[in-house]
């Protein structure tokens, strides 16, 4: 885990990536999540990460807060960054759009991207925005398309108590309403 309370969106996602990154010795990552205030240039923070690990699957979204190592931040301006590596585990990022204006039609088009991977699927970990859209009917309709039950974790992405936009990221995108 990597993170950075600095105010420049590029400079704050290289530090926190590189920070990240430097923990895993000489391990490859493969996969990163990462946690970042609202406040951020989102793109300036998503290309500065991604400057330090091109090509790495990366999920995550905007949060109320950061949480990372020992101490937990409201404050403007941080990101954290974790990234996993593992011979073992493989990790693939997906992106369903228009969760805001049909949470059970983004549940079955999620459901329609898992299922060609089910037989290898041991979890999903969503993070829907939290200002759009309703995870109950997001949830069933879900798990009513998904070919076999899987576990669910996750939470909502925020955007620090502005109530304007929350953002989520993956790979090279970000949106809202994800």
């Amino acid at each position: 885990v990597g993170t950075s309370y600095r105010e420049d969106s590029a400079a704050a996602g290289r530090e926190a990536a590189a920070g990240a990154i430097a923990r895993l010795s000489t391990a490859s990552p493969a996969v990163a999540i990462v946690y970042a205030t609202a406040d951020h240039d989102q793109a300036a923070l998503l290309a500065g990460i991604r400057s330090e690990m091109p090509g790495v699957p990366l999920v995550g979204c905007s949060g109320e807060g950061v949480i990372a190592h020992d101490e937990s931040t409201e404050a403007f301006s941080a990101v954290a960054v974790m990234v996993v590596a593992s011979d073992r585990i493989r990790f693939r990022t997906l992106l369903v759009e228009g969760y805001g204006e049909s949470p059970a039609g983004a549940g079955e088009r999620l459901a329609a991207l898992v299922n060609p991977h089910i037989a290898d699927a041991a979890c999903l970990c969503l993070m829907p925005d939290g200002l759009q859209g309703n995870c109950t009917e997001f949830l069933s309709a879900l798990h009513a398309k998904l070919a076999k039950p899987l576990p669910v974790v996750g939470g909502l992405a925020a955007d620090a108590m502005s109530f304007e936009r929350t953002y989520q990221y993956v790979d090279d995108k970000i949106v809202s309403g994800g």
